[in-house]
């Protein structure tokens, strides 16, 4: 028999399968440990919710509070009136898509129907501004805010978000 012929046995694939199981166990067995590390801090938030005060300091502490308390809702609603919050954040979140989908679809329909001298450069640092993470930029964007007087407004939530550059980006490759 030929080499070629040996590797085509069906005990040599019988070997590359298992080594791809092993190697998918392991894959998911990693997954699963970092799953866990980003699982277990909501479940506790969420246990930690539905105990009283006092309980929430018991050692050892209890994944399943008994009773449960869902009076910590109730009381968290009432006490800083979370449903015009969430009201307030549902209006600014769709002004904020709709203007910013308008502004970059205009932006984008300029890069890209009108040929001009430096438009892949524009669209290069339209690209290249997204690589900057939104934390580098966030003292600055404040004290622009700041400096137009738009601090504790709606305003101010409003203008920075407008002109992201994620608009243009993703309008040019659809326009």
């Amino acid at each position: 028999m030929s080499s070629a012929t040996l590797a085509m046995t069906p005990a040599a694939g019988g070997k590359r399968r298992r080594r791809r199981y092993q190697t998918h166990f392991v894959s998911y067995a990693v997954l699963l440990i970092i799953g866990a590390f980003c699982v277990v801090p909501i479940v506790w938030a969420v246990s930690a919710s539905l105990h009283t005060n006092t309980n929430v300091y018991v050692e050892p502490f209890s994944w399943v509070p008994h009773p449960a308390h869902f009076g910590n809702y109730v009381n968290g609603w009432e006490q800083t009136d979370f449903g015009a919050a969430m009201l307030r954040s549902f209006g600014i979140a769709l002004f904020l898509a709709v203007a910013s989908v308008a502004f970059g679809l205009m932006a984008a329909y300029g890069l890209t129907k009108f040929h001009f001298r430096g438009r892949k450069v524009i669209f290069a640092a339209t690209v290249a501004v997204l690589l900057v993470p939104f934390p580098s930029i966030m003292v600055p964007v404040f004290i622009m805010t700041r400096e137009l007087g738009l601090v504790n407004s709606y305003a101010g939530v409003i203008v920075p978000g407008i002109f992201s550059q994620i608009g243009r980006a993703s309008c040019r490759e659809r326009v």
